[in-house]
């Protein structure tokens, strides 16, 4: 992730115990899970294009295919997994919201490389 350092602000100790450096960055990604039978809905992903106008700081969209890598863990942990029979998303559903949330980006009147 590449993003310019605007600020850095020495001896912060507003945001809980101890004392620290904080570091703002500007043009930062917006990460975005698409997960089939959640999320992977036309007006879904127009809501990401419309999230992203109000987010002035985002250089590109990455998108992040629901995979069922975790599952075992949860069964290991005798955890109940809340995504138990979603199966894991295509390359064919991840390139259709892709193209999707690119053309309503740029339908809002933006240009930001989705990926």
């Amino acid at each position: 992730m590449l993003g310019s350092i605007f600020n850095i602000q020495r001896f912060c100790i507003h945001d809980g115990p101890g004392i620290r450096t904080t570091v703002f960055v500007k043009g930062c990604p917006l990460r975005c899970p698409l997960i089939p039978e959640k999320n992977l809905r036309n007006e879904h992903l127009e809501g990401i294009a419309r999230l992203v106008l109000e987010l002035k700081n985002v250089t590109e969209i990455n998108i992040m295919a629901y995979h069922t890598l975790g599952s075992s863990k949860y069964e290991a942990l005798s955890l109940v997994d809340e995504m138990k029979g979603i199966p894991a998303m295509t390359d064919e559903q991840k390139k259709e919201g892709i193209e999707k949330i690119s053309v309503y980006i740029t339908e809002l009147g933006k240009s930001i490389p989705v990926k």
